[in-house]
């Protein structure tokens, strides 16, 4: 194999690992702007993201890298004797995806308590 040949592969290979980090950072990077924009955006309920002091939990992956902080427990707070709607249900799936690593609840408005951090 010539020199040329050799060095055709090795820069081959480069840009193919390069590739796969960008790729791999990039989803990452969209991961902790959803969970972000989870907790900005204003929903039709109340929802409290808690630190827990005695419990700290770390996010999953390299979201650590993008200044992303564990969350304990997400809890979606509804009115007294109200049902659960589909649109809290789509909510709490959601949650439960961006933050995998929370324990995603519904309780009722008058019996929560706990402290929430803003956002």
């Amino acid at each position: 194999m010539s020199r040329r040949t050799l060095f055709r592969c090795c820069l081959a290979a480069a840009f193919m690992v390069a590739t796969g980090l960008t790729a791999l950072l990039g989803s990452e990077a969209v991961w902790a702007h959803q969970r972000r924009e989870f907790r900005r955006f204003p929903q039709a309920v109340t929802v409290h993201f808690v630190s827990i002091a005695g419990k700290p939990r770390t996010p999953p992956s390299m979201l650590r890298l993008f200044g992303e902080k564990g969350v304990s427990r997400i809890t979606f707070k509804v009115p007294r004797g109200e049902p659960i709607s589909a649109m809290i249900e789509q909510h709490m799936v959601r949650a439960k995806s961006l933050y995998p690593e929370a324990a995603v609840d519904v309780s009722s408005a008058s019996d929560w308590s706990g402290q929430s951090f803003a956002n």
